[in-house]
């Protein structure tokens, strides 16, 4: 009985030890500090660069399809589905835009796909400049159609009355 007291005292002064051997090395380091921060506001400007539109007189009446496969892969939206037949139309008749694009989006009948038909008339960039102080009110004009509410409306306000 007495071997057995000293194994299990033994036992216990080792468990002892190798507890707080690990409670040692468990101990983390931590601090944390806060203080007020003003960060300086960094933006980039460019200045407006402007372009003429050469439009081709004859609209264009394209229709494309587009397999389930294609459809999912654009991630089943149809506003994806405008804009790849518009990029298809573009690639075509080797045009920057369409203008005036009207479309007629439709599934197939055999529920295979959509039909989508693209109409408009084919426009290239022509005559690149950066603009000038003639182009200031058109362009705030712009902008100010655009803007979605007063604050954006006031920095376009602050910006083109210097």
């Amino acid at each position: 009985m007495k071997i057995e007291k000293r194994i299990f005292a033994v036992a216990v002064c080792f468990m002892c030890i190798a507890t707080m051997a690990d409670a040692q090395t468990r101990f983390v380091n931590f601090r944390q500090s806060q203080t007020r921060m003003a960060e300086p506001l960094i933006s980039v400007y460019s200045k407006p660069l402007i372009a003429d539109l050469k439009v081709n007189e004859t609209r264009i009446d394209e229709t494309f399809d587009f397999p389930n496969s294609e459809v999912e892969a654009l991630g089943g939206d149809i506003p994806n589905l405008r804009a790849r037949a518009m990029f298809l139309a573009n690639k075509k008749y080797n045009c920057d835009m369409l203008v005036s694009a009207s479309f007629d989006i439709a599934s197939k009948s055999d529920g295979t796909g959509y039909v989508v038909n693209v109409m408009g008339y084919p426009a290239t960039y022509i005559n690149w400049r950066s603009s000038t102080p003639n182009d200031d009110e058109w362009i705030r004009i712009a902008k100010i159609n655009q803007a979605q509410n007063s604050e954006q409306t006031q920095a376009i306000r602050q910006t083109t009355s210097r």
